[in-house]
């Protein structure tokens, strides 16, 4: 399947194909699109299991290209990691008319995507996302960002990229954890915004999480739709794409908390979703069956993963560091049902005791 990612007045379209093998098509379709340098930025676990693959597309083509491998985990997508890649690619003599190909899960896509959109004031981005997080959320869009020590993705920019290409047979060796991480992002796009997908999760959940190829296949691809839906709409997220930040106020805070080594990104969004839930109840935006029926879903992923302990004052401030934050209130997606997300600004006391009751 093909989605066209229509252009703004200030960036260009693209497109996204999602097809189980596509992997060995990357080669023909780079070709078409870049005739100069190629670089590959991709991490050591995609390196080992898959790199020989892409390797071997490009090579069927004729095309040469020079790869940089960084650390696994979001740990590594800061500043000095930046600079190292910067370093690489002029010593490989990559220039402006030169190609980033981003080969690996949402921390490769998010820190080569930021790359291309200031090396050299701009070069030619494809991503090739191995994640499922990647798939369905962090290579559509054009969001490219580094972290900070006080705050997730603060560093960054929007960047188009000319091609996404989406192989769901990648995911098969994600390990589990990964795999799970991907699939919070997956019941989030489905709970704001689709209650056909958030129903068909619910009930083929066993298939998902047992990776039934078809069952991947239409989910990826539904979740790809759905955001693609909404960029359009909103590509610099002014207000219908801030709903996608659902779960997210708290779960990035959760994440700088933790040093980003110390809650995996989907158990953070999870962790905010749950407080989201907490909140709409607690201002009776939602009934209290629809809420525990969200809740049991989430559960279900989150498993036995505890909240870390937290100061609810650091937390507050955490967040206040964050983009969503607006007349000293946070900013929070808070649901009146399935598909019926609303913004509302939460003050402190409100915050600290949904925090209280989870």
């Amino acid at each position: 399947m093909k989605i066209k990612v229509a252009a703004t007045t200030v960036d260009k379209g693209y497109t996204i194909q999602i097809k189980r093998g596509l992997l060995s098509e990357a080669g023909k379709i780079i070709k078409r699109i870049t005739h100069d340098r190629i670089a590959v930025l991709t991490n050591k676990t995609v390196h080992e299991l898959w790199y020989r693959d892409l390797h071997k597309s490009f090579k069927q083509v004729g095309l040469k290209e020079n790869v940089i491998v960084i650390p696994d985990g979001e740990q590594y997508k800061n500043n000095r990691t930046y600079n190292r890649i910067i370093s690489e690619m002029l010593d490989y003599g990559i220039n402006r008319h030169s190609t980033l190909v981003t080969f690996g899960g949402g921390v490769t896509g998010d820190i080569g995507g930021f790359i291309a959109a200031t090396y050299m004031r701009g070069i030619k981005l494809i991503h090739i996302p191995t994640s499922l997080i990647a798939q369905i959320d962090s290579s559509i869009g054009g969001k490219a960002a580094i972290d900070h020590p006080r705050a997730k993705n603060i560093i960054g920019a929007f960047y188009n990229p000319e091609y996404v290409l989406i192989d769901p047979n990648l995911l098969m060796t994600l390990p589990r954890r990964e795999y799970i991480n991907g699939l919070f992002e997956a019941v989030k796009i489905a709970i704001v915004r689709d209650k056909k997908l958030y129903k068909y999760i619910c009930v083929n959940i066993d298939k998902i999480l047992d990776r039934n190829a078809r069952t991947v296949e239409y989910l990826v691809t539904e979740c790809a739709r759905l955001k693609t839906e909404i960029i359009q709409k909103d590509p610099f997220e002014k207000k219908l794409r801030m709903i996608l930040n659902f779960g997210h106020t708290f779960g990035h805070a959760l994440e700088t908390a933790g040093r980003y080594n110390n809650i995996s990104h989907g158990i953070a969004v999870g962790w905010g979703m749950l407080l989201a839930l907490q909140l709409s109840y607690h201002y009776k935006y939602i009934d209290l069956e629809k809420c525990r029926e969200i809740i049991d879903l989430i559960g279900k992923l989150i498993g036995r993963n505890k909240m870390p302990k937290i100061s609810p004052e650091n937390i507050w401030i955490t967040m206040g560091h964050d983009k969503k934050v607006k007349n000293n209130k946070v900013r929070f997606i808070l649901l009146e049902g399935i598909a019926r997300p609303i913004i509302r600004e939460i003050d402190k006391n409100s915050f600290k005791k949904a925090l209280r009751d989870l």
